[in-house]
């Protein structure tokens, strides 16, 4: 019991070390060395300790083979990109897992990530407060996103939508309400639409799990609390004047620059494909 203790410490380190992918040690072009790379790579001689190392299933290794085989067949033609490397990196994530964390089973690994997301998400939360001058600029003349240095990389949408993606794994967790309400005051202080959607899903997802685990036994003090959270979070977005801003962008969906460009991209799939069937590898 003790050895599967140290390997659940052991992973939730290396998961919580994932979240924060701002913290970078060195910096390679377009290539980042992050503190996670780093506490991985740590984990090697574990993984090489093993006398029969398992591979992934054959999807996930047929798919890392042939992206990484279609990189360098466009290499003359798109050049290198560095993504190849956070490829690798999650290929080698997929193989330590399986192989030195078989023995542990589902309800646990559920729960190291439910407590890494409760500490991301304080995390979140005391990054916003140390950048509350910058969101009160922002609530005060909105426009795009509040800009400060996140938790996670790729920005505010980022930010919002990793730990409302967490907030599924609360399925049977009471707590999971609660942990969501307030994933979803993030999303609305950042204007992140999708985040705000995931945490939208994410609590008829729980509210659907709460009722086939405990059928007829919601209690009404537990339903009672949901509504009064809710009512405080109603007050919470209309006092901030944020209601109006995001009611604007999910309006302008399909004609602002961040929505056009990712439905550019459905568009083009088919010009994409003719051009080259076999994929642009990486990029």
């Amino acid at each position: 019991m003790k050895i599967i203790n140290k390997r659940k410490l052991l992973f939730s380190i290396l998961l919580l070390s994932m979240c924060f992918q701002n913290i970078e040690i060195m910096n390679f072009g377009t290539f980042g060395l992050k503190l996670f790379h780093v506490i991985g790579v740590l984990y090697l001689p574990w993984l090489l300790s093993k006398k029969k190392i398992k591979l992934p299933t054959r999807t996930i290794t047929l798919f890392y083979i042939f992206m990484l085989f279609i990189s360098c067949i466009n290499f003359v033609k798109y050049g290198f990109h560095s993504l190849i490397f956070n490829y690798t990196f999650s290929f080698y994530i997929i193989l330590l897992i399986l192989n030195c964390g078989s023995d542990i089973k589902k309800e646990e690994w559920i729960d190291i990530i439910k407590k890494v997301a409760v500490i991301v998400l304080i995390c979140v939360y005391i990054n916003a407060i140390m950048n509350a001058d910058i969101i009160i600029r922002f609530l005060k003349n909105p426009n795009g996103h509040p800009i400060y240095k996140f938790i996670f990389g790729g920005g505010a949408n980022l930010e919002a939508t990793w730990i409302g993606m967490f907030g599924f794994f609360f399925k049977e967790d009471k707590r999971g309400f609660l942990y969501t309400a307030l994933c979803v005051i993030i999303s609305t202080l950042l204007a992140s639409r999708v985040g705000i959607i995931i945490n939208c899903i994410c609590f008829i997802f729980l509210t659907l799990q709460q009722k086939e685990a405990r059928p007829g036994k919601i209690k009404k003090v537990r339903i009672l609390i949901m509504l009064i959270l809710g009512v405080i979070l109603l007050i919470f977005l209309v006092v901030t004047g944020i209601v109006d801003y995001l009611l604007i962008r999910l309006k302008s969906i399909g004609t602002d620059t961040g929505s056009t460009a990712r439905l550019l991209m459905w568009k083009n799939i088919e010009e994409a494909f003719k051009r080259n069937p076999l994929g642009y590898g990486v990029r």
